[in-house]
């Protein structure tokens, strides 16, 4: 895996000195590879590693009572749980409070936000590293779009996202900025139309859509709208808001700030 040199290595210290926590919380930006860190950290560990199907309450409670029935050491690796449902979350207290004797957890999350405060207090919360840009374009490994590589991805998953469309997605980006204000009311929604909500849809990344569209408002020095698209990018992350709503709240904003003026 490319980046995270550092935190590999203070991970796979803890395992060489008996430390390594039975709980473990990585937060990482999506796309940055946290969940490949479990499969990493298996072998020094000489655990079996297990990836959890799903993040469903009934999935990861036979999940921790399977944990206590292991002769092997396992090492759990809880994927993608911001969405993690209430009870869920705190059927994991359990681990926490009482660990069982021969299995290991890892809980990935894109933002710590998401997770409740007995979890990250009980366990092992550890972050990410920022990828570099050259970590970034070494990923992509190509001199094709890569000033626009560089300029929006942060993370190996979002070059993936855009590998084969850098271009067209940025043209289009690019016309929105100079159309939002412009088009009628009707046809600005429109522009929802291309995005990507939830994974079943088809069209433009929501999260790369918006960091686009800050850049280039950013270019063109339009500080204010570059500025309060950054805020939405923050408020994206949380998952129980309803990105389809907040988008539509977005583009009203953009167009009450670019027709008043930017500045």
């Amino acid at each position: 895996m490319i980046g995270q040199k550092n935190l590999l290595r203070i991970l796979k210290r803890l395992i060489e000195t008996d430390s390594f926590p039975k709980f473990s919380i990585i937060v990482g930006e999506r796309g940055s590879e946290a969940n490949l860190i479990a499969a990493e950290l298996a072998k020094p560990l000489n655990a079996h590693l297990v990836d959890v199907p799903d993040v469903k309450v009934d999935t990861i409670r036979d999940v921790i009572t399977e944990a206590y029935k292991v002769s092997a050491v396992t090492l759990y690796n809880i994927k993608d749980a911001d969405g993690m449902s209430l009870q869920a979350k705190n059927s994991l207290l359990k681990v926490t409070e009482e660990p069982p004797n021969k299995s290991y957890f890892i809980m990935t999350v894109e933002n710590d936000v998401n997770l409740l405060d007995t979890i990250k207090s009980r366990g092992a919360v550890f972050y990410t590293e920022r990828y570099t840009a050259d970590e970034i374009l070494k990923y992509y490994d190509s001199d094709k779009d890569a000033n626009i590589i560089k300029a929006l991805c942060e993370t190996p998953g979002e070059v993936d996202i855009i590998r084969d469309n850098a271009d067209e997605f940025y043209s289009y980006v690019e016309k929105v900025v100079d159309n939002i204000a412009e088009v009628s009311g009707s046809n600005a929604f429109k522009i929802a139309e291309k995005i990507k909500f939830k994974d079943s849809d088809e069209g433009y990344d929501l999260i790369l859509f918006l960091k686009a569209f800050k850049q280039i408002c950013f270019d063109k020095e339009m500080f204010r709208a570059s500025l309060t698209t950054s805020e939405f990018l923050n408020m994206m992350n949380v998952k129980s808001i309803n990105k389809q709503m907040l988008f539509d709240s977005w583009i009203l904003e953009m167009r009450r700030i670019i027709n008043h003026g930017d500045n």
